[in-house]
């Protein structure tokens, strides 16, 4: 049986300028995703009180600023880009209003990366502090399905497509056409990760953001992000198609989101996109 550990985060980026979810929101609902039955690796802004957090005896809970993730170096060129770059073609989204939100849902891969060297496991599972909300009662009365476990443990990389993204997927559409619009491409708050691929996967997207992003005055947010791996050939199982959220974590916890979705027929045929099929899928 495949081994899982999360990884999440929480760090006031003073969002609620923005949308009004405050840091405090953000509290509540991460102790409600705390409750899954799995150990969590938890990411803490150092001026939250750690003894607000509601850890379980398998969790680890890290303070530290959020400046030590990679896209936070990437400060003065992301602040620049969100400002003056003609190449960003809605400057709506919350990714370009704050700087910040962009570097810190980019900084998902890089947690990935970190938790990797403090835990022996064979799955990295991203999850947003925030994704209990999508789920209407107590999370701790799911219970991980195997089977769909050992199933994520053969991907390097596993996500719920949008079906834009499932669309373009078909037909091949290069990458850089979605950069800059912020389209949801992927559910970016639930990612599984291979501990064995995380390494490499955090250096694709190092170079993908620091080669062809910045020389060309573009930036986005994590949904684009992550879609725009899989368009340029990075191997990914499609864990479902669908526009609306928690569709990972719903099917690997066995417990129904609350939120409306609409799934499409094209899922099994995009099940594994450029991999080797009859080696990885049951």
């Amino acid at each position: 049986m495949a081994r899982i550990t999360a990884v999440t985060a929480l760090y006031d980026i003073g969002r609620e300028a923005i949308d009004g979810r405050t840091a405090d929101d953000y509290l509540v609902w991460l102790n409600a995703t705390l409750r899954l039955p799995v150990p969590f690796v938890i990411y803490l802004d150092p001026a939250i009180d750690p003894a607000k957090v509601k850890t379980k005896p398998c969790d680890t809970l890290i303070q530290q600023p959020k400046e030590l993730f990679k896209p936070f170096s990437w400060s003065r060129q992301v602040e620049s880009i969100c400002r003056h770059s003609r190449a960003i073609r809605t400057r709506r989204d919350i990714a370009f209003l704050l700087p910040a939100y962009g570097m810190m849902v980019n900084s998902k891969i890089y947690a990935l990366q970190d938790a990797a060297k403090r835990t022996d496991t064979d799955i990295l599972l991203w999850l947003d502090a925030g994704i209990s909300r999508f789920f209407a009662d107590d999370l701790a009365g799911c219970r991980v399905d195997d089977a769909f476990a050992d199933e994520l443990g053969r991907a390097p990389m596993a996500f719920t497509a949008d079906p834009l993204l499932a669309r373009a997927m078909e037909r091949n559409a290069a990458p850089r056409k979605f950069i800059g619009t912020a389209a949801k491409l992927m559910s970016g708050g639930d990612i599984a990760v291979s501990s064995r691929h995380v390494d490499r996967l955090a250096d694709a997207v190092t170079r993908m953001v620091e080669d062809d992003w910045f020389p060309n005055g573009i930036w986005d947010n994590d949904q684009t992000l992550f879609g725009a791996l899989a368009l340029g050939g990075e191997e990914v199982m499609i864990a479902d198609v669908s526009s609306g959220f928690a569709s990972l974590a719903e099917r690997l916890f066995s417990y129904p989101a609350r939120v409306p979705k609409r799934h499409s027929s094209i899922a099994q045929r995009l099940r594994w996109h450029f991999g080797p099929k009859a080696d990885l899928v049951d």
